[in-house]
């Protein structure tokens, strides 16, 4: 046990003070601990690094693929995935609005041309595909020709392959389904040498001889509505 160092009486194991003029007395550690020290010294601590967060991958990960999406739409728009026609877009028309969407247009002394004659539509453009959609009002089948007539609304003639009057008839909303194309020639016509610049149909329109043509259409340019 501890010695008072003030007055050398002893003083009892982990009192901390004389009992006989109060002087404080060190405590002395314990004999197991002395021993449980010695043989086994303090073992230095290691800590795991945090892991770094992922957040900023996740985030380049986004952004990687975002712009991989962007670059694919873009591809499918000017490909061609945007309509039926060659890369255009897909308009619903009835024929009072095919009729009012034309423009025709002629001018003279046109960028040297005596004159200059223009068939074009307003809302649509080469490569679109233009869903004529109304009521059949004429109906005929030849069967010499093997061919089925149909009129839409106050308009268009069509001519279709095979007989068509078993699955159509007069008073059915239908939908024909047409491509815009681009026609541009040169003609001389009354001495003057003109321009003439079309959009029509490609499947009403002759490219050799520039004009309208009453194709015999396939059965499946032709739905219900």
């Amino acid at each position: 046990m501890p010695y008072c160092q003030n007055c050398g009486i002893q003083v009892a194991q982990g009192l901390g003070f004389c009992p006989n003029c109060g002087v404080p007395v060190p405590l002395e550690q314990p004999l197991y601990d002395q021993q449980y020290s010695q043989q086994y010294p303090p073992q230095p601590q290691y800590y795991p690094s945090e892991p770094s967060s992922s957040v900023p991958i996740l985030l380049v990960s986004i952004a990687v693929v975002a712009v991989i999406i962007v670059a694919l739409v873009l591809v499918f728009l000017m490909g061609g995935g945007g309509g039926g026609g060659g890369g255009g877009k897909s308009i619903t028309m009835s024929v009072d609005e095919l009729q009012g969407d034309i423009e025709i247009d002629e001018e003279y002394d046109y960028q040297g041309y005596d004159r200059y004659y223009s068939f074009q539509f307003k809302s649509l453009n080469p490569g679109d595909t233009m869903n004529l959609k109304d009521t059949i009002t004429e109906m005929d089948y030849d069967n010499s020709d093997d061919e089925t007539f149909i009129e839409l609304g106050d308009g268009p003639d069509f001519y279709f392959e095979g007989d068509l009057t078993d699955e159509f008839d007069m008073g059915d909303e239908v939908i024909i389904t047409l491509h815009v194309i681009h026609d541009e020639w040169d003609e001389y016509r009354d001495g003057e040498e003109c321009h003439f610049e079309y959009e029509f149909f490609e499947e009403m329109w002759d490219r050799e001889d520039n004009e309208v043509e009453n194709k015999v259409l396939p059965q499946s340019k032709i739905k219900h509505a």
